[in-house]
Parts: C-alpha cells; sequence; structure tokens
C-alpha cells in the first residue's frame, strides 16, 4: 500500500454530539502511522500523519558539553541526550570521554535540525577555550553537573 495514499488511511470520526464522538479505524490503516488530535475547538478531529513525517516533527537533536573534574571538555552531538550522558558517566564507549572522565553534562542546545546541530558542533569545536567555558557559564554559571535536570 502506498504511504501517500490518505484516502485509504483516514480515521472515520462519527459525531454523537458537540462534545462526544467516538471513533471507528478502517482497516487499511497502515501500520506505524500515528493518530494526532488536535483540540483548539473542543472537538477533537484525528489526523493520520505516515510515522516518516511525524519522526520529522518529533524528532530532537542535541550538542552537548561534558567535562572532566579536571575541565578537560567534550562537545558531542545525539539525539538521545539523557541515554548518551548515561553512557558517558557509566564509560560504556571507549573513546576521547572514557579517557579523559568526562562525567559531568555542563551545557546543551536543542534543535528539530541535524544539520543545525552538526553546524553548531563544529562551529563550537573551533573556538578557542575560554570563548567555550563562556558560553557554558551563559547557561550554567555554577559549571555544575546538570545531567540530574534531563528528561
Amino acid at each position: 500500500m502506498a504511504r501517500n495514499n490518505y484516502s485509504k488511511n483516514l480515521i472515520v470520526l462519527i459525531l454523537q454530539s458537540e462534545k462526544s464522538f467516538s471513533m471507528s479505524f478502517q482497516p487499511s490503516l497502515a501500520s506505524g502511522d500515528t493518530v494526532l488530535n488536535d483540540n483548539r475547538m473542543g472537538i477533537l478531529p484525528p489526523h493520520v500523519i505516515p510515522s516518516e513525517v511525524e519522526e520529522s516533527y518529533m524528532k530532537q537533536y542535541y550538542l552537548y558539553i561534558m567535562a572532566s573534574p579536571s575541565e578537560v571538555l567534550y562537545i558531542g552531538v545525539t539525539n538521545d541526550l539523557k541515554r548518551r550522558v548515561y553512557q558517558h558517566q557509566n564509560k560504556l564507549i571507549d573513546g576521547f570521554t572514557k579517557k579523559y572522565n568526562c562525567i559531568n553534562l555542563l551545557y546543551y542546545e536543542i534543535s528539530n535540525d541535524i544539520n543545525v546541530i552538526i553546524s553548531r558542533e563544529k562551529q563550537i569545536k573551533n573556538w578557542n577555550r575560554q570563548k567555550k567555558l563562556n558560553l557554558i557559564q551563559t547557561q550554567n554559571p555554577d559549571f555544575i553537573d546538570t545531567s540530574s535536570m534531563i528528561n
């Protein structure tokens, strides 16, 4: 079945009154498609969005800066900040952060566009150390580990 054939992927909304409704799903609803509701009018008209489109709206990417207790800085990119910080803190990945004990999350930025995050990573990696520290200070003036604050 073509993913963009919306006529076969519609949810039929049967309005019973202004405030209550029931939904019946057509069997042709593609697996992986997601129902999104829009409640601006008080009635919930359903919309079917193919999962590829939904992912482009829902995906978040992070630029982050980790530091060691001896103040070695590491700059990275991920799509799951909580998981990635956990990996660094528990030394699950061989490499720079494991070697230099970069376990404290000091700074991060979020974007829905991976290209923005990658460009920002390259930009910051080219900065001198003081400029990086100034950036961290804008969000975290006490340079404390903020990993426990991420969702």
